[in-house]
C-alpha cells in the first residue's frame, strides 16, 4: 500500500541514502543532468524564464537546476504550440533543464511518481511549477 513503511535487505553491501532509488536492471531510469520537461507555471507574482534558477523537487530528492530554453508555449484552446520567451500564471510550456547533479527520472506518461516533480522558488520557497517529464528528449541512461 502506499505510504506503508518497509525494509529492504540487500544481497551487496551498499550504500543507499533518501533520494536513492532501486529499481529492477531490466528497468531501469534514465539519468542526466539534462531535463525536458512540460511546465504547469503556477506563480502569480513571477514568471518562468531562460536563466531562471530553482530548487527541482522529484519524489524525495531535491536538486538546483536551471532553465536552459523555453522551447514552446502550449495553447490550450488549440493544442497548437507557439513560441514564448517567458511563461505567466496557468501557462503551460515544454522547458530544458539542466542540473547540478544527476536526476534519476522516467517518463511522466510511464510512471507518474518518478515521471514528475516541482519547482520551487529558492528565495521565497513558493512551489511556482509543476514538471512532467519526457524522456525521449533527454539525456542518455
Amino acid at each position: 500500500d502506499a505510504g506503508t513503511a518497509i525494509g529492504v535487505r540487500l544481497a551487496d553491501d551498499a550504500e543507499v541514502r533518501r533520494g536513492d532509488m532501486i529499481c529492477h536492471p531490466d528497468h531501469q531510469p534514465v539519468t542526466s543532468h539534462d531535463l525536458t520537461a512540460t511546465i504547469c507555471w503556477m506563480d502569480e507574482f513571477s514568471s518562468l524564464q531562460v536563466g531562471g534558477t530553482y530548487t527541482l523537487k522529484q519524489t524525495t530528492n531535491s536538486v538546483r537546476v536551471e532553465v536552459i530554453e523555453l522551447t514552446h508555449l502550449l495553447d490550450v484552446n488549440t493544442l497548437g504550440t507557439e513560441p514564448t520567451d517567458q511563461l505567466v500564471l496557468n501557462q503551460i510550456g515544454t522547458v530544458r533543464l539542466r542540473s547540478e547533479s544527476p536526476v534519476m527520472h522516467d517518463a511522466y506518461r510511464d510512471i507518474r511518481g518518478t515521471g514528475s516533480g516541482i519547482l520551487i522558488d529558492d528565495e521565497t520557497h513558493a512551489t511556482v511549477a509543476a514538471a512532467m517529464f519526457d524522456t525521449a528528449t533527454t539525456g542518455a541512461r
